[in-house]
């Protein structure tokens, strides 16, 4: 009778590229035994989100006298809501747009913000990106 691969998981870790170890089964009743199947598909990235949507907010650093750009490229046309929060989360702008299929760019109508950190979040759907831009 032949024998029937099996595939060893070093300590049994969940650990993305984990090499696996094929042997032989020779009938070890405490071994764990695993199937594997082969799935066809389109290569993902690790976050379904950066699929959908991508953001990019610019210059970076910010000065006074600039205006903030926002450029999202989105997969699907559509209303999108874009913030801008300081960083203990409080919203300081908040504006509704529709982003177009693709590369869409945005000035953002803000009045002038104080210096720090700050970040940009927009949301479409279920999708939601940030990026941090710096007001010097």
């Amino acid at each position: 009778m032949p024998f029937e691969m099996c595939m060893e998981v070093p300590a049994a870790r969940n650990v993305p590229g984990e090499r696996l170890a094929p042997f032989d089964d020779n009938n070890y009743a405490h071994a764990q035994r695993f199937q594997l199947a082969r799935i066809y598909g389109l290569a993902t990235k690790k976050n379904a989100n950066d699929l959908a949507l991508k953001t990019e907010a610019y210059p970076n650093p910010l000065s006074r006298d600039q205006h903030l750009t926002v450029r999202v490229e989105t997969i699907k046309s559509g209303a999108a809501d874009i913030e801008i929060l300081d960083m203990l989360g409080q919203k300081v702008h908040s504006q509704r747009t529709s982003l177009q299929s693709g590369s869409n760019v945005l000035t953002l109508s803000n009045r002038p913000l104080t210096g720090g950190v700050y970040l940009i979040q927009v949301r479409q759907g279920n999708a939601v990106q940030q990026a941090r831009v710096v007001q010097q």
